[in-house]
């Protein structure tokens, strides 16, 4: 007795559970029973709803089919689970998976993100939704558009493919590929990566891109190229260009830049190259320094720098002042003669700029060098040459007039030697510094833009 009892009531449980899994029809203004392709169903008209478990589906009308337990769903179509909101114009709902499906333009809203496309499908039991087609992703801070998009409503997490175009605040990123984590605003981006600062007019070229918008950190690798275009005082166009294996940008109250690895750098009349570069915004300062014994290089007009660690002040986008730390040295090439170079090294020289209303930029017009001071510069007496200078002191104030030294003023322990142009001519080699070196191979925009062009083929 005790057995038969069991069965039964196993039996009615099984039943139960088999009737809640089955779609099932509330309400219906008229209700038609046929067979279509050999299997019962039902023709539902006016205000259609259809219960299964814990979603309720809302019609104009539908076809019931009761064998596959499934809907075919048409006109001002609602689907409801707990917050989430699935509405289309057409579309189904299939019972045995749970799952809906639109054709015509699809809309999913969780109370938080709301989630558009041509065509999609949801999984209430999985929280999955897989949309395609003009899919747009959107929020009170962020707006993500792709071809295809992946989205998994309890992890908040999207995956979209094709054409991917992702806004946040000033922020935009377009790429083939990206992740999105709505709880943490952190987004992964793949391939063909383009990222914008539309506030500092900033442009990042990329393979692979990383931005957490909550920490204001960004992640870029993959041989980046960044440009940024300002419109400077005198409304002339200045444009900066950085290339390198990585780059960091912290966008908080230190809104710090950092290009690390093979950095070349290239601003209308100067550029660099270095290993890694840190650009603090909110200063106006540029630091680098030596790594595995290569010093930073840089290029101002004809003049030529390197020195173990480098700081360049930067103003209205222009170069102020440059500071250059041990084994400092400073070559301006002569550009009437080929073979001749003016030299300074030192322990530590500052080059000031001053700005050149003319030409709307800023000339080299002092250089001081301070420790172990030696120099080397070319005299000329109204453009012809007129031998060379060489000094020694505690340190040196050099002033410069069209790109040419106007005057020397040096300091403790000063020494000096004269040599006149008949020993020079022929044996410029002999009057080159020790340390002397001399690099043609300048960043330039050209090259810079090339990289990316190559890498992009």
């Amino acid at each position: 007795m005790k057995k038969l009892l069991l069965t039964f009531l196993l039996t009615i449980s099984i039943l139960n559970a088999q009737e809640i899994r089955v779609v099932q029809l509330i309400n219906s203004d008229s209700l038609v029973g046929t067979t279509i392709n050999n299997e019962r169903v039902r023709i539902l008209f006016g205000n259609v709803q259809l219960i299964h478990e814990d979603i309720r589906i809302f019609c104009d009308k539908g076809i019931q089919y009761l064998e596959s337990n499934k809907a075919e769903l048409d006109g001002n179509i609602k689907i409801i689970q707990g917050n989430q909101i699935l509405t289309t114009k057409k579309g189904f709902y299939f019972g045995n998976s749970k799952s809906a499906s639109g054709s015509k333009g699809i809309t999913l809203f969780d109370g938080n993100v709301t989630l558009k496309a041509d065509s999609g499908e949801y999984f209430f039991e999985l929280k999955k939704a897989v949309f395609k087609g003009n899919v747009i992703l959107y929020d009170d801070t962020t707006e993500l558009k792709s071809n295809q998009l992946v989205y998994f409503t309890e992890e908040e997490h999207a995956i979209a493919t094709g054409e991917v175009k992702i806004t946040q605040f000033e922020n935009q990123i377009f790429s083939d590929t990206l992740n999105y984590f709505r709880k943490k605003r952190f987004s992964i981006a793949q391939g063909n990566v383009i990222a914008f600062n539309l506030k500092d007019n900033l442009k990042v070229y990329s393979d692979y891109l990383e931005n957490n918008q909550t920490k204001s950190y960004s992640f870029v690798t993959g041989k980046p190229l960044l440009i940024q275009i300002d419109t400077s005082s005198e409304n002339k166009i200045d444009t900066l260009i950085i290339v390198a294996e990585k780059m960091e940008s912290f966008r908080d109250t230190s809104d710090i830049f950092i290009a690390t690895d093979s950095v070349q750098i290239w601003r209308n009349e100067f550029s660099a190259h270095c290993n890694y570069a840190i650009y603090n915004k909110k200063d106006g300062k540029i630091l680098t320094s030596k790594n595995k014994d290569e010093q930073p290089l840089l290029w101002y007009d004809e003049n030529f720098a390197y020195a173990d660690s480098v700081e360049i002040y930067v103003q209205e986008n222009k170069i102020d002042k440059v500071n250059l730390f041990t084994r400092a040295f400073l070559i301006s090439k002569d550009t009437l003669f080929e073979n001749r170079f003016n030299q300074m090294n030192g322990n530590f020289i500052q080059l000031r700029f001053e700005i050149d209303t003319t030409a709307k930029k800023n000339n080299l017009k002092e250089v001081l060098v301070v420790g172990n001071s030696l120099s080397i510069y070319y005299i000329y007496d109204e453009n012809e040459p007129n031998g060379v200078n060489k000094s020694s002191s505690d340190s040196t104030l050099i002033q410069i007039e069209e790109n040419r030294v106007s005057k020397v003023k040096l300091f403790g322990s000063p020494e000096g030697e004269y040599y006149p142009e008949e020993k020079i001519l022929g044996n410029e080699k002999e009057f080159l510094l020790s340390g002397f070196r001399w690099i043609e191979d300048r960043p330039t925009k050209e090259n810079l833009l090339g990289i990316r062009e190559k890498l992009s083929k």
